[in-house]
């Protein structure tokens, strides 16, 4: 044991202090005993402190579910929410398109639409910069479209070319007009001759963050002091990765992490004092019951099981109000949404009625992400009017095999669709995302109107008549589309989400955000 004198030594040894202090003994010990705690705390917690500039109010912490943090821009692995998480944070496009149909403009200055909708010459902001702080010109532009068009090739990329007109201007030639122009060009901004899908070394970001570090639970993001629109009000970003979501509520209850996106998953997070919820209509995506009209023939039958279900008690009763109920083949919260349009109102003495007592047996496939009290719920009901149905859970990859096989009775999936309703690939006849298998002339002449016609109006009105028409054939019963749910501590201010289209969109404005 360190005797007094041994102490005392040390205290003499180390500190060479005036006489009067030497006097007062205790308050000495006291100073440097106060000295050795810091640096021994220091020295142990070192590796800690990091982790304590993380967490105080220059950082944002967003729980996430997912597999792993490996990151690649390009990514194409099971993580895909997660990459384009990232994504959204650290790459600017030259436009967003937001749920109403209108158009912000990003890296773009201004955009001129000539020939017809198939020619638009795009001026860029001369003093965008990527986080490197050198300046994004045309060549990134035309360097990044074209990388994505070469390893993401689609139908509707393959109809779009670019070209560098002058430093800050660009033009995409389209060989036919497309409606979904503005979605299809919704890559993101990298610089000329980056390939990150063979080397993640060093990401060169052009949105509001930039990648720090990654751990085996996290990703920290930093601000990028170039940004355009003005350094983010949080200096770091850190997505923290979870489990599951009964983790992430665990943990918000708790004020250990600032926010996260939740869909619908948990509707109690109401109740909690601490945390304010966002709640907005998605119009990209919805649940359906599609029949195959090659089995399921009669239309009487199929009118039977539509007014067997009601999509407002699903929305509130299975769903708990995490999504909005859906009546025709365009969500409500659409900008397409027609309300003129003839819905089947739930009546169970009608659907009934309608079957005259008549006995019949289906098999239904769904996917398994469809929350089973939904499937329980419609089978009960078609039981109450003399269907007998087995439903089927598959997941993503053998349910689109199963519709490529043509042998089913019917199909309960969601259902990912553009910004503008268009409805083309799911009710073409000849397209191969026709689940119903609907084969009308008609509505494909419409359809082909539709796809033509750039007048937002003219649209409408013509995806109206497309909406009626599928009303009266009733290849589909409509059950509800899903809402965008963010919960965030309500401590963090100018939350704005009401121009989302897609989940992964919430951070356009996240440089404007905080505490």
């Amino acid at each position: 044991m360190l005797s007094l004198k041994s102490a005392l030594n040390f205290r003499e040894f180390m500190w060479d202090y005036p006489s009067y202090i030497k006097r007062k003994s205790p308050a000495s010990y006291i100073i440097l005993s106060l000295i050795i705690i810091i640096v021994l705390f220091f020295i142990l917690f070192k590796n800690g402190f990091y982790s304590l500039k993380l967490s105080a109010s220059q950082s944002y912490i967003e729980g996430v579910v997912a597999n792993t943090t490996y990151y690649n821009p390009y990514s194409k692995n099971n993580n895909q929410t997660f990459i384009k998480d990232v994504n959204r944070l650290m790459f600017s496009r030259l436009i967003y398109e937001k749920s109403n149909g209108s158009i912000e403009n990003i890296v773009a200055k201004s955009i001129k639409e000539e020939d017809n909708y198939t020619k638009y010459v795009i001026s860029l902001h001369k003093h965008f910069y990527f986080s490197n702080g050198v300046n994004i010109t045309a060549k990134d532009i035309v360097y990044s479209f074209n990388f994505e068009k070469e390893y993401f090739p689609s139908s509707m990329l393959s109809n779009i070319s670019i070209y560098r007109i002058s430093k800050y201007k660009v033009e995409f030639l389209l060989k036919r007009l497309d409606v979904t122009f503005y979605q299809d060009i919704n890559f993101f901004i990298v610089p000329f001759g980056s390939n990150y899908i063979l080397n993640t070394q060093n990401i060169i970001s052009s949105g509001e963050y930039k990648m720090d570090y990654l751990t085996n639970n996290k990703i920290v993001l930093t601000e990028n002091k170039y940004y355009f629109y003005g350094k983010p009000h949080f200096k770091y970003f850190v997505i923290q990765i979870f489990n599951n979501y009964k983790e992430i509520i665990k943990n918000l209850k708790r004020d250990q992490i600032d926010g996260a996106y939740i869909g619908g998953k948990y509707h109690n997070i109401y109740s909690y004092h601490n945390l304010n919820v966002y709640t907005y209509p998605l119009v990209t995506n919805y649940v359906a019951l599609f029949f195959n009209l090659n089995k399921v023939t009669s239309i009487t039958l199929r009118n039977a099981l539509s007014y067997s279900l009601s999509p407002r008690y699903i929305s509130t009763n299975i769903m708990r109000g995490t999504v909005s109920p859906m009546y025709t083949s365009i969500p409500s919260t659409s900008w397409a949404f027609d309300p003129k349009t003839t819905t089947f109102n739930f009546n169970q003495k009608k659907a009934a009625d309608l079957l005259s007592g008549n006995q019949y047996n289906l098999k239904i496939y769904y996917i398994n992400t469809i929350p089973q009290s939904l499937v329980n719920y419609i089978k009960q009901n078609w039981s109450n009017i003399g269907v007998n149905a087995i439903f089927v859970p598959e997941n993503t990859i053998n349910i689109d095999s199963i519709i490529k096989s043509k042998n089913y009775d019917g199909i309960l999936t969601s259902v990912n669709t553009s910004i503008d309703p268009n409805m083309f690939s799911l009710w073409y006849s000849k397209s191969n995302q026709n689940i119903s298998q609907l084969n009308n002339s008609e509505i494909d002449r419409l359809l082909l109107v539709g796809v033509s016609t750039l007048n937002i109006n003219d649209r409408k009105e013509t995806y109206s008549l497309i909406a009626q028409s599928i009303q009266n054939i009733n290849p589909a019963i409509f059950l509800y589309s899903n809402n965008f749910v963010y919960v965030a501590n309500k401590t963090i201010k100018n939350l704005n989400f009401n121009f989302v289209s897609y989940p992964y969109d919430r951070f356009l404005y996240s440089y404007k955000w905080y505490n």
